[in-house]
């Protein structure tokens, strides 16, 4: 069943964040993650914003087949290497959800 990681998250250090990205993106795909949105980035395709005030200016919708893949990428020696380009230059949160199971007919 997918299982999905959602994260929001400001950038409080431009410099150090703009590093992550480009050898982060590889791990990801190398642990099937799929990035699915990627929004409220500079250079990045705006929002629509339906409700509320977001709180944070960047969300990342990302697809696994499983909660153990995601978790295999996220403890993963690769990414535990480039993890704090992220967390020293965001504030924010990172969450896995479950795919939604439709009720049985």
């Amino acid at each position: 069943m997918p299982y999905y990681m959602v994260s929001h998250f400001s950038v409080t250090d431009p410099a150090t964040f703009q590093e992550y990205p480009p050898v982060a993106t590889p791990i990801l795909s190398q642990y099937g993650g799929k990035l699915l949105s990627l929004t409220g980035l500079a250079g990045l395709q705006a929002r629509a914003v339906i409700e509320g005030t977001p709180q944070h200016v960047a969300t990342a919708i990302v697809e696994f087949d499983s909660r153990e893949a995601l978790e295999r990428w996220y403890n993963s020696p690769e990414y535990q290497v480039v993890i704090g380009l992220r967390t020293d230059s965001t504030e924010g949160w990172v969450i896995g959800a479950p795919a939604l199971q439709p009720p049985p007919q």
